[in-house]
């Protein structure tokens, strides 16, 4: 067994293992197991495995299912997934995932790149945001890098935000329904009150849409932090984003923010706020210059559920 092939196996089981979604969960094992065995799901998935772990194969898999079944193009499966209105039986899901693999109905969707914009998130951003404003009683403007849709731009309302901007390589426009449709596939199939959540904030966004540029994250960040802000403490922040950069681009966000960190003084204070996996939950950390320090906020879930502040 090659090395690319062992490593769709470990990927699907650990996702298996830290997905709270019945149907997911099932999905992944089950497909590891196909996989294993040289079946249906390795056929699909061969062509994409030399791409590691980064590319969150297991995501790719379950969200281009869940794509087709919302699309309407696969009915088998779609009957099994609660989002869809099915019947959330485990075993129904697998044998027309199964089958959507071997018709060769996935390929083009599984090659597509993992994008979410989970506002639940939103909830353990607000303590480091919170936290920010209190240090220097400045509003703030804030910098999302990886802002998909632009989503956890909006309803920061328990802190005065002047100003908000975000990039992202592919930005998504929430009024456009092939761009709904991706976002809401990455949504676990079996977490209808999160996809009903989604729903209503991709609508909210569709009728005010913030601006997201079309850019790679270190050339924006350099950009958008040059030059002093004073008055108001500029606020970097991504979630589950820095995975999937390239170690390019991190090089580059790291070389921006050291740069703008020199400048940053009481007037024109900096931060940086990183929502990111840290084994089977998540962490919010919080930066800020020119005091330089660096500590943990909160915990969470991956969605945002189950915050939990720092000691």
């Amino acid at each position: 067994m090659n090395d690319a092939r062992s490593q769709a196996i470990s990927d699907l089981r650990r996702q298996a293992l830290l997905t709270s979604c019945p149907i997911t969960a099932g999905m992944c094992a089950r497909s590891a197991d196909d996989v294993e065995a040289g079946g249906p799901l390795w056929t699909l998935l061969e062509p994409s495995a030399h791409l590691g772990s980064g590319s969150a194969l297991p995501l790719r898999l379950t969200g281009a299912a869940h794509r087709l079944a919302l699309d309407g193009r696969a009915p088998e499966y779609a009957a099994h997934l609660p989002t869809c209105g099915g019947d959330g039986d485990v075993e129904g899901a697998w044998q027309a995932l199964r089958a959507l693999a071997a018709s060769g109905a996935l390929g083009d969707e599984v090659r597509r790149p993992v994008q979410t914009n989970e506002p639940g998130r939103r909830a353990a951003l607000l303590p480091a945001f919170r936290a920010v404003h209190r240090q220097g009683a400045r509003p703030l403007r804030l910098l999302e890098v990886g802002a998909s849709a632009g989503l956890l731009l909006r309803r920061i309302d328990d802190v005065p935000v002047v100003a908000r901007r975000g990039c992202d390589v592919n930005p998504l426009d929430p009024a456009d329904p092939a761009h709904r449709l991706l976002l809401l596939s990455f949504v676990w199939p079996s977490q209808v009150d999160r996809f009903a959540n989604l729903q209503r904030a991709l609508d909210e966004a569709a009728t005010d849409p913030l601006p997201v540029d079309r850019a790679d994250a270190g050339e924006w960040l350099a950009a958008q932090l040059a030059g002093r802000r004073p008055g108001r403490a500029t606020v970097v922040f991504h979630s589950v984003v820095w995975q999937y950069l390239p170690a390019s681009t991190r090089q580059a966000i790291d070389l921006a923010l050291g740069e703008a960190a020199r400048r940053a003084d009481h007037d024109a204070p900096l931060a940086y706020v990183r929502f990111e996996p840290a084994g089977d939950h998540a962490e919010t950390w919080l930066q800020t210059w020119p005091r330089g320090d660096d500590r943990l906020v909160a915990t969470s879930g991956f969605h945002g559920q189950a915050v939990e502040l720092a000691a």
